[in-house]
């Protein structure tokens, strides 16, 4: 999530954490917060709440709300329309609780059109989680889409193991030997230059491994 922080984020799943009613505060403002265990938190900052049927809150959920805090997230479960009441979403023999969320960027927030916690079934004795988000994204027929991925990497499937046997070969090839002498003294300096230099060792793999008795395939 760090990676791709500057993106729009949906996080979804079980979390093992139990957040009580505390959420993350998009200001981040510093405060204090107290959990309802009466423990507080090393790194004091200031929470917002939400609605929820589960009022515990432990250390893995201090430090779920301390991860969505820095990756500027926070939690749809009984913050939005369709969840006004924070549901359980975890029915346990011995108690239920709060463990399944739905988190989203705060950027992304205003997007999501409601959020529910659907009822329990015979397959888990975890209940289902579902939220709607307004997309500006537009419907792709599958035709077009097909197009989109005629450029796409492709893959080499070996009839024969004599056409590995010619792989190795060519790899030893004074050609090939040529090439990746050339990708050793080049500097890179960005990401960029890091993509450019594997997509040119990745042809140049793609170039050896190509023979009379291999074939190549879409990785689709």
């Amino acid at each position: 999530i760090a990676r791709i922080s500057n993106k729009h984020i949906i996080m979804a799943g079980d979390m093992n954490a139990r957040t009580g009613n505390l959420n993350t505060d998009p200001s981040t403002l510093l405060g204090e917060l107290e959990f309802n265990s009466g423990q507080h938190e090393s790194h004091p900052v200031k929470r917002t709440f939400r609605s929820s049927q589960d009022p515990v809150s432990n250390e893995r959920g201090k430090k779920l709300l301390d991860m969505l805090e820095s990756c500027n997230m926070s939690i749809l479960n009984g913050s939005v329309i369709g969840d006004v009441m924070g549901e359980l979403t975890s029915l346990q023999y011995n108690g239920a609780s709060v463990v399944d969320y739905i988190s989203t960027s705060n950027e992304l927030k205003h997007a999501v059109l409601w959020f529910k916690v659907l009822d329990a079934s015979d397959m888990s004795d975890h209940r289902p989680l579902l939220c709607s988000i307004k997309s500006p994204c537009r419907v792709i027929h599958s035709e077009a889409l097909s197009k989109l991925y005629d450029d796409a990497p492709k893959k080499i499937k070996w009839k024969t193991e004599q056409a590995a046997d010619e792989f190795k070969s060519n790899l030893n090839s004074i050609l090939t030997e040529h090439h990746t002498k050339q990708l050793v003294d080049k500097v890179c300096n960005s990401r960029d230059d890091v993509y450019k230099l594997n997509s040119i060792f990745t042809k140049i793999l793609l170039e050896a491994a190509k023979t009379p008795d291999s074939a190549l395939i879409p990785l689709l």
